[in-house]
């Protein structure tokens, strides 16, 4: 009888510290994919000696831009932060890395930037004992191991260890989904 309402204490304690944690949000207007935004990281790719950065293409804002590797510059149109839905967000305009709908016969698919409306294509796995980034299966991969710059961030199946399906944060600390 002492284990249960030891027990039942502690879930009271717990259930307590949560609503208090949440009465602080809402009164500080916090939440957790604002707060991660505050720590925004760039994602550079394991070619080139990580010096390779994911952005939009041209520093786009716009609902379906393409999203592609340049030289990481530091630029705002380079930096992103995890949602609290384990989403990719790019941080210059609040829209979500997305994996479009597929509706070709190849296997792969560039991803753009789209509106967060939380949905499986915009849910990402970070791998971190891989440094790999996934969704639906697919990695995020640097099309065809290409390092120049505007070169297309893709989907693509696992297939051993390439560079380019290797992402790394910068800075580290700021990654962690």
């Amino acid at each position: 009888m002492t284990t249960h309402s030891s027990g039942l204490t502690r879930r009271a304690g717990a259930a307590a510290a949560v609503l208090t944690l949440a009465a602080g949000l809402a009164v500080t207007g916090t939440t957790t994919a604002q707060a991660s935004a505050d720590k925004p990281f760039e994602l550079r790719s394991g070619l080139a000696n990580h010096t390779l950065c994911l952005e939009t293409a041209g520093g786009s804002s716009e609902d379906g831009a393409l999203v592609q590797v340049s030289t990481c510059n530091g630029g705002a149109h380079q930096k992103w932060y995890w949602s609290a839905n384990s989403e990719i967000v790019h941080a210059a305009d609040g829209k979500c890395l997305d994996l479009p709908p597929t509706g070709a016969s190849w296997d792969f698919r560039q991803l753009v930037v789209w509106p967060c409306h939380g949905g499986e294509n915009q849910h990402w796995t970070d791998q971190p004992l891989a440094n790999r980034l996934s969704i639906q299966g697919l990695n995020m991969d640097v099309y065809r191991g290409w390092t120049s710059d505007n070169t297309p961030v893709v989907a693509w199946y696992h297939g051993g260890v390439h560079p380019n399906q290797i992402w790394v944060y910068n800075p580290k600390e700021n990654g962690t989904p």
